[in-house]
This record gives structure tokens, C-alpha cells and sequence, in this order.
């Protein structure tokens, strides 16, 4: 039955192609387009098409669907299992606020964090807390962490071929199985030094262990008086206007520079202490910060409360500062630093802890 319901509506959405002769019930006329045809041939054409429409429905009619053909009902069960994914229909019965529609050019809103206060009170240089700088330190000086501008870090590796600088970096680093002593030198790590009983002389690995005063011989590692005893060897010295030199530590050499109308002083040429013409006088300070310079004058003066010896000025706590910086100085395990203008010390050692750069502070400081 299903079949023919399908058929007839394929015949009512479909037109049918007629003959010639089934269309105009006889011969076709020589012009399809000739507007003076007769009222009797166009109702014999109309018959006709009756005529052949029922033929083919009643044709339609006698044929019978196969008895194993689908019901409809089944068709309609099976086409609802397509598996197709399921789609689930909104339900729009509730009614859309127009507020919660976004208007064109709607952007998120981003908080007001408000203006941003500069704060340098107290501060000489580092970030302003907005973006910018509360100052620079001048040349030599550096921000420190609580930013205030303290003086740069000087390394100090004067006769020192490794170790640390003082300034968290190291004057050098030794080569192969050479380690650094405690004066700054590279020494064979696979030799160790024997200074038993002795005072002075090699250590058996390159080193020392020990300085005579000028002009003593050390003998089996002792120091003893020699000729020279109180001359140095390498420059000599003046005394009682007398030339006193040292040739091969050994044989002490005195010059009388009046007797020759001349007078003991520094001679530059020779690097040493000899008779000069009178009236001329070169001040000899080499390697000395205090002390004669033996032309009547001085190599230097020492901080306050630092006692000169040998030339060299003796560092003293509760003196002044000297050379010695709000940074520090490690010798060994000693602190030394400048504060108020006074200088101050502090055993590391004593306190179970070492001496060593801090990179926060930007401070030699004794550190765990």
C-alpha cells in the first residue's frame, strides 16, 4: 500500500510526458504556437489526458508490494537509529536579559591600582620603588643592599699570585697539583714544607720559613749576627755620614764620605745607599710608606696611632683608618674595618667562623 501512496505522489510532484496523439487525441498540429486552434480539439486534448492519467493510476493500483517488504512504522523506528551523535536542544523557555548581552567595544574591566609614591627617604641610589633610581654612586663607590653609597671594593692582591681578592673574586688560581698558602703563593701540593726547629731558610718546597733582620745570616735555619748585622743587604745604609754597604751578605763594606768631601746618601743609579756630592741628596723611600728618607725628610706619616716599623706602618684598632674602607680586609681570619673613622677589628677564628666577601652586603663580614 505504502508503495502506492509513494507512487501517487511521485506522479502528482512529476508531470508526465504524452505523445502527440495522446495529448491532442489525434494527428499533432503543424504548429504547436497557432493561436486560432478550436474549443473542440482543446476539450478532445483534455479527454485525453484524463484518459491517460487513470490508465496509469489503475496500473499503479494492480501492482502489489512484496510480502517481505518493510511496514512503514519499521522504517521510521530504524531511520531514528542513525548513529548520529545526540544533540541536546537548549532550552530557551526562559527569557534573555538584554544586561547580559555584551555590547560591540565591551572590554574587561582592569583595577585602578592607584599612583604609584617614590620612596628614597634615607636612600642614596637603587630602585625608587616606581621604575626609577634614587641616585647613582659617584666613581670608586657602590650601592650597597641598604642603598646607600659605601666605596667600591678595591682588590688587594699586591705579591699575591692566588687567593681571595677581598672583593669576593681571587688574585689567581694555581696550576695543576700547586695549591695556594696562606701568603698568597702557589706551593707543590704533593711536597710539605718542614720548618722543625727553624726560624728562617727554605721550607724544602719553595718557600720560607722565615726573615732574618737586615743584614743577620740565618745559619741551619737559625738566624745568628754576621757582619753586616743591622745593614740590609740589597741597599745598604748611611750612619754617622758613613756609607755602610753589604757585598754578598757576608763582608760588611763602610765608606767614609767625608774624608772624599762627600756625604753618604741615596743614590738612584745604584739603588743603594753610598757618598754622594754634598748638597745633593735623593730621598730613598722604596718600598717605604714611613719613616727617614735620607735627606732629612720623611718616606711618609703614618695614620694616627700606627707606630712605624721597618718602613712600614703597623695597623692598630681604635687608630685611625688608614687605607682600611667601611668594605673590610681579611688577614687570615682577622676582620678588619673602618667605622666611624676608627678603625675596628674582629677575630673570625675566635668565633668559629671564617673571614670572606659577602656578595649581599657587598662587605668582607665573618661568615658561618
Amino acid at each position: 500500500m505504502w508503495i502506492r501512496l509513494l507512487a501517487l505522489g511521485a506522479i502528482a510532484c512529476a508531470p508526465v510526458k504524452l505523445t502527440p496523439e495522446q495529448y491532442y487525441g489525434g494527428a499533432a498540429p503543424e504548429d504547436s504556437h497557432q493561436a486560432d486552434a478550436t474549443p473542440d480539439a482543446a476539450a478532445d486534448a483534455s479527454e485525453a489526458e484524463v484518459v491517460a492519467t487513470d490508465t496509469i493510476s489503475s496500473d499503479l493500483e494492480e501492482t502489489e508490494a512484496p510480502a517481505d517488504a518493510p511496514q512503514p512504522e519499521d522504517l521510521w523506528d530504524d531511520a531514528s537509529d542513525t548513529g548520529a551523535p545526540d544533540v541536546s536542544v537548549p532550552d530557551v523557555s526562559d527569557p534573555i536579559d538584554a544586561t547580559d548581552l555584551a555590547e560591540p567595544g565591551d572590554v574587561e574591566d582592569v583595577p585602578d591600582e592607584g599612583p604609584c609614591f617614590v620612596d628614597c627617604a634615607g636612600k642614596q641610589c637603587g630602585d625608587d620603588g616606581c621604575g626609577g633610581t634614587c641616585g647613582e654612586c659617584a666613581a670608586g663607590f657602590a650601592c650597597s643592599k641598604s642603598q646607600a653609597c659605601i666605596p667600591a671594593c678595591t682588590p688587594q692582591c699586591f705579591k699575591k699570585q692566588c687567593g681571595p681578592d677581598q672583593c669576593g673574586g681571587a688574585c689567581g688560581i694555581c696550576p695543576g697539583d700547586f695549591e695556594c698558602g696562606a701568603d698568597g703563593k702557589c706551593y707543590d701540593a704533593l711536597c710539605t714544607p718542614n720548618c722543625d726547629g727553624k726560624v728562617c731558610g727554605d721550607d724544602g718546597c719553595e718557600g720560607s720559613c722565615g726573615d732574618c733582620a737586615p743584614g743577620d745570616l740565618c745559619e741551619a735555619g737559625q738566624c745568628v749576627v754576621g757582619p753586616c748585622s743591622g745593614v740590609p743587604f740589597d741597599t745598604g745604609k748611611c750612619q754617622d755620614d758613613k756609607a755602610l754597604q753589604c757585598l754578598g751578605g757576608k763582608h760588611l763594606v763602610v765608606k767614609d764620605c767625608p774624608g772624599q768631601d762627600l756625604t753618604c746618601g741615596w743614590n738612584p743609579v745604584m739603588v743603594a745607599y753610598d757618598c754622594i756630592p754634598k748638597g745633593q741628596c735623593f730621598p730613598q723611600c722604596l718600598a717605604q710608606e714611613c719613616g727617614d728618607d735620607g735627606c732629612g725628610g720623611f718616606c711618609g706619616v703614618c695614620p694616627p696611632s700606627w707606630p712605624c716599623a721597618n718602613g712600614s706602618c703597623i695597623a692598630t684598632q681604635g687608630g685611625g683608618c688608614g687605607y682600611y674602607t667601611v668594605v673590610g680586609t681579611c688577614a687570615q681570619d682577622l676582620l678588619w674595618w673602618c667605622e666611624g673613622g676608627v678603625l675596628q677589628k674582629r677575630d673570625c677564628a675566635a668565633e668559629g667562623k671564617s673571614c670572606g666577601f659577602n656578595p649581599d652586603q657587598l662587605l668582607n663580614q665573618c661568615l658561618d
